[in-house]
């Protein structure tokens, strides 16, 4: 039988109106709605400001491996003698032997597809005893080399750039886990103070009762209705009642201070204790779905589960690089250049004007052809793929885990729910019949016909169930809480976002 669900406001009326009168702030005390509570804790709280530091990091790591296909400039200068070479005009004659200064500028490329491209302007001159030579030779390259087997596969070139963006997809979604994990630690500590107010109030109407209990026993002695010794037991309960006020008090500084740590209310190092009081206004959350729903709502919002999608689809991307990489090398290789000799040898040039002759190459020229390259054993390659296929069965072990937690801790919130709710409802029922004990005592002791020590015990029965049933308001709504947070949907159903 499905149970019927309830909006999350309705399921925390009781809680609510216990903490009615704690509510109402006093000086010094600051009021603080849940809504206002969550919303500090995803802008303040310690931990979750040092996770949202790992998509940054992250995204660095990406920008890292997109320069790798990022354009680059280079340029070279040098300065030589050369033993000479004969010209034509002195065949026979010593060679002419010359001092040559030169310089290379160029840009070069790489892309995604396995091609590379290259383009150089190279200039030299030549030195003689009067110095730098006017005439000078010039020339342009253009290189393209493109990868026809191993390293022609964009996925593959790419992989260090989809790593990387998968890694920050990964923390991004790990980021909205431990927001989720902060939104549901914020909302119990928020319940916990609402519940150890509420509790606190009652203990202080359980001394007003005891005190005024007393003051009527006090009455019916003298008239005579009741011993004297009845004093004694009236004077025992108002002690016990002072003392569990203490620790009631102790508790919601406690609950204070758990919450202000959590949403960032005080500095990381401050000892103080905000006085916060909860006030009425509480989220509208649905009440507990089907758990079918639910754990398709974990499959998709889940961060720890996208996550471990996440580094699947990166380990997968290894597996295909890796095996892109057993592949020999083939590349084709082409250039196309043009060369020629600008300015005019000077007269008193100590060069040759006939070496220029054979040194001039006005011309325009082309080549091409293959490189091939085979790794013998590739032994490399083959342990990067065996490696990247172990890490892929892990990751996708590692998935499969996190979908058997997810199904566990549902099954476990799911009970916990239910258990909170028939509580509560059993703590109400009695509660209301011990209200009932509670005024037929009364009555019968102020008629003397029952003893102090036994409306005592019905009074503390009464306080007893009071406090219970603040402790089972609020142990719902931590259940609903935690049931909703399992399932991943509290920041998507509270419209938040980290």
């Amino acid at each position: 039988m499905k149970p019927k669900t309830k909006t999350f406001a309705n399921l925390i009326i009781a809680l609510a109106l216990l903490a009615a009168g704690p509510a109402r702030a006093g000086t010094g005390e600051l009021r603080l709605t849940v809504e206002e509570a969550v919303k500090r804790a995803l802008t303040h709280n310690l931990g979750l400001q040092q996770q949202k530091l790992a998509p940054a990091l992250s995204e660095a790591a990406e920008q890292v491996a997109r320069a790798t296909f990022e354009p680059a400039l280079f340029t070279e200068a040098d300065l030589g003698r050369s033993p000479g070479q004969v010209s034509s005009q002195r065949a026979g004659l010593d060679p002419t032997s010359t001092t040559s200064v030169g310089g290379e500028v160029g840009v070069r490329k790489s892309f995604s597809t396995g091609t590379s491209v290259e383009l150089g302007l190279s200039s030299q001159a030549l030195l003689g005893g009067g110095g730098l030579d006017p005439a000078y030779q010039s020339g342009v390259t253009l290189s393209v080399r493109q990868a026809l087997l191993n390293g022609v596969s964009r996925s593959a070139n790419e992989v260090a750039i989809t790593t990387a963006r998968l890694a920050r997809k990964e923390a991004q979604q790990k980021l909205n886990q431990q927001a989720e994990e902060v939104l549901a630690r914020t909302l119990e500590a928020y319940f916990d103070l609402h519940r150890a107010l509420a509790q606190d109030a009652i203990q202080a109407l359980a001394i007003r009762t005891s005190e005024t209990t007393l003051k009527d026993t006090l009455t019916l002695i003298a008239a005579g209705k009741v011993a004297g010794s009845e004093e004694i037991s009236v004077r025992y309960t108002l002690q016990t009642q002072r003392r569990a006020k203490l620790q009631t008090e102790q508790a919601v500084a406690e609950a204070r201070d758990r919450l202000a740590r959590l949403i960032g209310l005080v500095a990381p190092s401050s000892l103080a204790t905000p006085t916060i009081v909860t006030v009425e206004t509480t989220p509208s959350l649905p009440g507990a779905a089907e758990l079918e729903r639910l754990r398709a709502a974990a499959l998709k919002g889940r961060g720890d589960y996208l996550a471990a999608q996440s580094a699947i689809e990166a380990q997968q991307a290894r597996v295909n690089a890796s095996k892109h990489k057993l592949l020999p090398k083939l590349d084709l290789v082409g250039s196309l250049f043009a060369s020629g000799l600008s300015g005019t040898s000077s007269s008193d040039s100590a060069v040759d004007p006939g070496y220029w002759s054979s040194y001039k190459m006005d011309r325009l020229g082309w080549s091409v052809g293959l490189v091939f390259e085979l790794p013998l054993g590739n032994d490399r390659a083959k342990g990067e793929l065996k490696s990247a296929e172990l890490e892929l069965r892990r990751a996708r072990l590692a998935a499969e885990q996190v979908q058997q937690t997810i199904a566990e801790e549902l099954n476990r919130a799911w009970r916990a729910v239910q258990l909170a709710r028939d509580q509560l409802a059993l703590t109400e029922a009695a509660e209301q019949v011990v209200q009932s004990k509670l005024r037929s005592e009364e009555e019968r002791y102020k008629a003397g016909k029952t003893t102090a020590h036994i409306l005592a015990a019905v009074q503390a029965e009464a306080i007893q169930e009071r406090l219970g049933r603040a402790q089972a308001s609020a142990d719902l709504h931590k259940a609903l809480v935690n049931l909703h947070a399992t399932a991943g949907d509290l920041l998507d159903r509270l419209h938040l976002a980290v």
